[in-house]
């Protein structure tokens, strides 16, 4: 298991920046990468065991900050206190603002390196108190 966790979701519409994505966390260590090209295939989908979330800004319909309130409000499969990233293209501090206010843990621009990825989440997981054990391990404890 990579040291930021194990799995990884990726919400973005584009089917080419997600398999990019996917690569960076594979890059990072990452075991299972799951992919929803809508907030809406997301809520339907088994999360609870993803360790990171990282989501588009602009994802038609609703945006990824409207998706962090929901994960942050209990309205997902997703822990509650999993990090959370967003990436646009068009970042600024208005954005950034809403985005902190949601409980998004950062805001990258597009495009996005393994090392700022990385960065980025143990930056959110060190101020979250340290990568949990996946929910499944946890469990069975």
């Amino acid at each position: 298991m990579s040291s930021l966790g194990r799995f990884f979701l990726i919400v973005e519409d584009s089917e080419t920046m997600s398999f990019l994505y996917g690569n960076v966390a594979k890059q990072l260590g990452f075991e299972v990468i799951q992919r929803a090209a809508s907030v809406e295939q997301a809520k339907q989908m088994d999360l609870s065991e993803v360790d990171v979330v990282l989501a588009d800004w602009s994802l038609g319909g609703m945006n990824g900050v409207d998706f962090a309130r929901e994960v942050r409000d209990g309205k997902t499969s997703i822990r509650a206190n999993v990090p959370i990233l967003l990436v646009t293209g068009h970042a600024d501090r208005k954005l950034v603002g809403e985005a902190q206010k949601a409980g998004i843990d950062g805001v990258m621009a597009k495009p996005v390196s393994a090392q700022e990825l990385g960065k980025r989440i143990r930056a959110a997981w060190a101020a979250r108190g340290g990568v949990p054990e996946p929910a499944a391990k946890a469990a069975t404890k």
